[in-house]
Parts: C-alpha cells; sequence; structure tokens
C-alpha cells in the first residue's frame, strides 16, 4: 500500500512509455485541448500581455487576480477556493469535489469512452508505474459488455444488430464553442 507522491514521470526517456513525454500536454481528448487553448490566450491577453517586460518576475503561470496581491503565484488554498467557488456557481457544490478529481475524471474518460489500455492512460496520467494509475481506471460494466459482444460479433462474423444486447457506448458531450479555435 502506497500513500502520498505517487511516482510521477517528468523527464524524457526514449521509446513509448510513461517516461518519454515530458512536459509536453498530452489532451485526453484534442476538443479539451482546443478549449484550453482558446481560454489560454484569453487569460494571457487580459493578466500578461501589455505588462513590463519580464513580468511577473517569476515562472509561475497562475497568478492572483485581487488588488492586493495582483501578480502573485497562487497558492494551493488559493486554488482550492477558486475552484469551490466554481462549483457552487455551477451548481455542483453538492459532489464535494476537488481539483484532484479531474485525474480521476481522466481515468475514467480514457478508460470507458477513449477505450484506452490501461498502459497508454499511464501515459497521459504520467505515471511511474501501472499500479498508481490502477486507482484511477475503472471499466464500468456497459464497458466491459460492450467490448465481449464487439469481440463475439467479430470472432463470429455475426452482425451487431443480430445481438440481444449491443451495449453502451459511453460518450461526452461538449459544447460546440469548446471546439471552435477561433
Amino acid at each position: 500500500m502506497y500513500a502520498g507522491f505517487k511516482g510521477m514521470t517528468f523527464h524524457l526517456g526514449s521509446g513509448l512509455d510513461a517516461t518519454s513525454f515530458g512536459n509536453e500536454a498530452i489532451w485526453i481528448d484534442p476538443r479539451i485541448g482546443v478549449y484550453f487553448l482558446k481560454c489560454f490566450k484569453a487569460y494571457m491577453e487580459e493578466h500578461f500581455h501589455g505588462r513590463p517586460k519580464r513580468w511577473p518576475f517569476h515562472p509561475w503561470l497562475y497568478i492572483h487576480l485581487d488588488r492586493e496581491r495582483f501578480g502573485l503565484p497562487m497558492s494551493l488554498p488559493a486554488v482550492k477556493k477558486t475552484w469551490s467557488r466554481s462549483m457552487k456557481r455551477l451548481g455542483l457544490e453538492s459532489l464535494h469535489l476537488g481539483p484532484h478529481s479531474l485525474r480521476h475524471l481522466a481515468g475514467f474518460y480514457c478508460a470507458n469512452v477513449l477505450r484506452h489500455p490501461i498502459e497508454t492512460t499511464q501515459v497521459l496520467l504520467r505515471h511511474a508505474r501501472v499500479e498508481s494509475t490502477q486507482i484511477y481506471y475503472h471499466l464500468t460494466n456497459d464497458t466491459v459488455r460492450h467490448a465481449v459482444v464487439e469481440s463475439v460479433t467479430q470472432q463470429h462474423d455475426i452482425p451487431p444488430s443480430d445481438m440481444p444486447y449491443r451495449g453502451e457506448r459511453t460518450s461526452l458531450d461538449l459544447p460546440s464553442h469548446w471546439t471552435s479555435i477561433t
């Protein structure tokens, strides 16, 4: 049993494994990357462009925006407070989710929507050990049923429509404004 730091990978290695991707952002869904880029450009334009050269004089991207601490790096408690306010604004505070829940969402999404093998998910989550990925990677019953039906129909050349149960594909519907680059 392990607690705490799980051995994240941050350096470049060789081959297609969890250590070979360094600090490159690999999105679990490119549409999310498109939306992040759009938000990132707006954030940079609003808070960083037009400032003195080499401002904010530190390497942190996320900064305080309030008058007293403007430009100082955000602390972890500040990030959590921003998260809580956002969850409340969205009406999701009753879920009691924190920023770390996004890692669990990523594991679920990779397993059930993208149907990635656990090794691919290990790379995306930057885990040095597959045992760490197993905490986040959970298959739903529908995903397992769909995989069984798919295997049987392919192996026996049966049309999927002839199967009594085809299994449901889990999907994620993103807002249309997330996927346009403009």
